[in-house]
């Protein structure tokens, strides 16, 4: 079975665990997946992987933990904004406002270098309503 056949895979297999709400599994099972990418350092299988555990975490509130995978994901894929904006999210749950900012911050700017407005208009609706909300200086 070829490298890729297999993340493909295991990331199925998690999420079907998931489905079937056995969260903390599923995050295992991409947990053990992860210290294999780590060892190949293979960047692609670190974020999709790491994405898939982040959004697992977040699922099972355990944001702290989701922020180290979205961390992860992002040292492999520092242009991907979406993970940014997942990143960004998790950091708002943690209750760090700051952290929060600069990720979409960064949203911003990948969106702007990609010409991608969707991506650009997400970050800004985000950041304006934590700005009304007051959890965020402007």
């Amino acid at each position: 079975m070829t490298e890729r056949r297999w993340i493909r895979d295991l990331i199925q297999e998690a999420l079907g665990l998931a489905s079937a709400s056995r969260t903390s599994e599923a995050v295992y099972l991409l947990e053990q997946g992860l210290q294999r990418a780590r060892v190949s350092a293979d960047s692609r299988a670190i974020v999709s992987l790491a994405r898939n555990a982040g959004l697992l975490s977040y699922h099972v509130h355990d944001p702290r933990r989701a922020v180290d995978y979205y961390r992860e994901a992002i040292r492999s894929a520092p242009d991907d904004g979406y993970l940014y904006l997942a990143l960004a999210e998790a950091y708002r749950v943690v209750g760090d406002s700051t952290e929060m900012r600069g990720a979409l911050r960064s949203v911003i700017e990948i969106a702007a270098q990609k010409g991608d407005s969707d991506l650009h208009d997400m970050a800004w609706k985000n950041l304006n309503a934590e700005r009304e909300d007051g959890l965020i200086e402007p």
